[in-house]
């Protein structure tokens, strides 16, 4: 999974994204996430983390990414991002079966451009909707900051599915 804030349970998008992590993990899902974290990754890129009381999982720790235009109001929003990292990235992306992106940002966009280069599988859901993007900042209305928003989407999703092999029968 690809959620720049999957360990910080600040929005519903984090909480929803934790709960389908754990969800898979107890059917015997082997479940990892790349997300922004602090901790220091092993000899495989991957590092511990406990989200919740009861509940680890490995991820591939990414850096914050800051925006400084706009990083007070993400701060606001008690909301992260993740700066993508192409070594710890590939090692996800060749350790899966299938991604899944949970978020429109970059780190997800760019998540989908290796994945498509690699033959990675990837799927797209959750709060992945063009008025998400914008409604923070008080844009959410306008017609051209959702169209924006829907491009962006149709460019990174919808490519990405549609470039998804079917499962060996």
């Amino acid at each position: 999974m690809v959620m720049d804030q999957f360990l910080s349970a600040t929005n519903g998008t984090t909480m929803t994204t934790q709960r389908f992590a754990r969800i898979l993990q107890e059917t015997g899902c082997d479940v990892r996430v790349v997300c922004k974290s602090d901790a220091a990754p092993g000899p495989d890129g991957v590092a511990w983390a406990k989200p919740q009381p009861g509940f680890k999982i490995a991820v591939y720790p990414q850096q914050e990414l800051r925006y400084p235009l706009v990083q007070g109001l993400i701060d606001e929003q008690g909301m992260a991002f993740a700066r993508p990292n192409d070594d710890a990235l590939r090692e996800a992306l060749e350790w899966c079966d299938v991604v899944h992106l949970v978020m429109a940002s970059d780190l997800s966009y760019h998540t989908a451009r290796l994945a498509r280069e690699m033959g990675v599988p990837a799927t797209a859901a959750f709060h992945v909707q063009p008025q998400n993007l914008p409604a923070p900042s008080g844009w959410g209305g306008s017609r051209r900051s959702t169209t924006s928003s829907s491009g962006w989407i149709a460019h990174t999703c919808i490519a990405t599915w549609t470039t998804c092999s079917a499962p060996a029968s």
